[in-house]
């Protein structure tokens, strides 16, 4: 018998980056005292705990550990990096029972049962879409700008596929428009629904020319729209010639109702719409996610980090920071060229360089020792009060939110960009792989916040120390960057005044409580 009139279910992918986004939600969902399960592996679900073990924020929140399956030494990465994800879905795809177990088990003890998901994970969980009394919403941990223009090249592709199936087999006809409307009103089901998916998809290019009609800086919106889609990468050569049937999957699906982001609709109204319409479904921007809750998380509790010691002594809009997230893998070459480029930049930095800098293919790092860095001989002892090379966790939120920080060198993570732009930083772009190069144009492009330290097309080369110590300098000591700063406050400001009471993100964000609640 149902004792409860809601419970919400949290299934994230269990990868640092997606477990942050989902676990702000599962902190603001409970923060309005709905009971609430995290159902993840049981060292992903311990790490959270361990973060959170000053604050209230685990309190509320039930967690259900999940046993990790049975693996071969081959059949799990090494790390887990996004560009091996679908080869780990496999390694994910065991954990399908015992999640629709624990799913049916919390759906008998309430009148519905919200269960609220990652994305990737949507082929994972598809037998819970049979509980009768559950909903279920994905969470894309993308921007609507990058979703879109993942989804229109993956809707071109099967289009043309579709085509040629098609026109392959027709017999010689004097209408082949007419026969191809016959063949397509055979189609199964599915095809049927994911062609009528593709074809409510409206012209990318004449998209881009509505968002930027917005933008009052933008003079020549044609021309902006055309050098935009021409930056864009190819899909598979970010994600592997598998995201085409992983993303043909995920819309002929379909079957969750409703979706929300990490993005707001200050940064990209226009395509959240075009998204909405197109799946036909509500679509919330909850974001940003790390300021889902009116009284954020502070570190007040803990001992003042060195990295804050430090910036409390620099000037305002002085230091760069440089991180590049929690599975980056950079060559030893590399990370002696970046090395270089920031000590001759001369400006201040703070330099995260994490364990994951230092795990990298054989072949690459011949001579690397485990457990330390070796940078370039003397680079420490010369950077000495002007830089600081951290190696383990630093808090990335505060650093980005301090008056003296100016710029973030950064590999594009979502996660990273919107923390970045909702404390007015502007950032110098290295995307890495996956989502990553769609979010460095939308930075770059769109929102005109940041500069490119390497291009998408130029990804298998060496970034000379030359060129990042161009970057930094043009960033932190000149009237572009200065400009880019201004920007990006202005739209810090944005935010933060649209996640207050009475403005726009905060309205969306009650909203989506009385939609789940009702």
């Amino acid at each position: 018998m149902a004792t409860n009139s809601v419970i919400v279910a949290i299934i994230p992918w269990p990868e640092h980056g997606h477990l942050n986004q989902l676990f702000h939600i599962a902190n603001f969902i409970s923060s309005h005292n709905i009971p609430l399960h995290f159902i993840s592996l049981t060292n992903k679900n311990q790490e959270l705990k361990i973060r959170a073990q000053n604050t209230l924020s685990t309190s509320r929140i039930q967690f259900n550990d999940l046993i990790a399956p049975s693996i071969t030494q081959n059949s799990q990465p090494k790390d887990v990096n996004f560009a091996d994800e679908y080869a780990f879905l496999a390694y994910l795809d065991k954990l399908g029972d015992p999640i629709c177990k624990k799913c049916i088990e919390l759906s008998k003890r309430a009148k519905k049962l919200v269960i609220v998901f990652d994305s990737l994970m949507t082929d994972v969980i598809k037998d819970v879409y049979s509980i009768s009394n559950a909903v279920c919403y994905s969470v894309h941990a993308i921007p609507a700008f990058t979703m879109y223009s993942i989804f229109r090249q993956v809707v071109d592709k099967y289009q043309d596929q579709v085509a040629r199936q098609v026109f392959d087999e027709l017999p010689e006809v004097n209408d082949q428009g007419e026969v191809a409307r016959q063949v397509f009103d055979g189609l199964p089901d599915q095809d049927e629904v994911a062609r009528q998916v593709f074809d409510e998809f409206p012209d990318q290019d004449e998209v881009a020319r509505q968002v930027f009609d917005e933008l009052p800086e933008v003079d020549d919106h044609d021309e902006v729209a055309r050098q935009v889609f021409d930056e864009l990468p190819k899909v598979e050569d970010c994600f592997g010639p598998d995201v085409f049937e992983f993303v043909k999957k995920e819309i002929e699906c379909n079957l969750n109702n409703g979706e929300f982001m990490n993005s707001c609709r200050e940064l990209e109204g226009n395509y959240l719409d075009l998204l909405a319409n197109v799946r036909n479904k509500p679509l919330f921007a909850l974001g940003p996610f790390h300021m889902l809750l009116e009284s954020p998380e502070s570190s007040s509790n803990r001992d003042q980090h060195e990295c804050l010691e430090f910036l409390d002594k620099q000037d305002v809009n002085s230091v760069i920071f440089v991180s590049f997230g929690t599975t980056t893998t950079l060559s030893r070459e590399q990370v002696n060229e970046l090395a270089l480029g920031l000590e001759r930049s001369n400006h201040k930095f703070i330099w995260v360089l994490r364990e994951a800098d230092k795990k990298m293919d054989t072949e690459k790092c011949e001579g690397w020792k485990e457990g330390s860095f070796e940078l370039p001989e003397g680079f420490e002892e010369r950077v000495e009060g002007r830089g600081m090379v951290v190696r383990n966790w630093v808090p990335q939120l505060e650093i980005l939110g301090h008056k003296s920080t100016g710029g973030f060198l950064s590999h594009c993570g979502w996660n990273s960009c919107m923390e970045s732009v909702s404390m007015g930083v502007p950032i110098a772009t290295w995307p890495i792989s996956v989502d990553q190069p769609y979010n460095a144009v939308f930075v770059t492009n769109v929102l005109k916040i940041g500069i490119p330290v390497r291009s998408w097309a130029c990804r298998e080369e060496l970034v000379t120390s030359a060129v990042i110590e161009n970057a930094v300098r043009t960033l932190m000591g000149t009237t572009q960057g200065d400009e880019m700063r201004k920007r990006a406050m202005k739209l810090s400001n944005k935010i933060k005044s649209s996640v207050s009471p009475g403005g726009l993100a905060h309205k969306e964000r009650e909203s989506f409580i009385s939609c789940i609640t009702k």
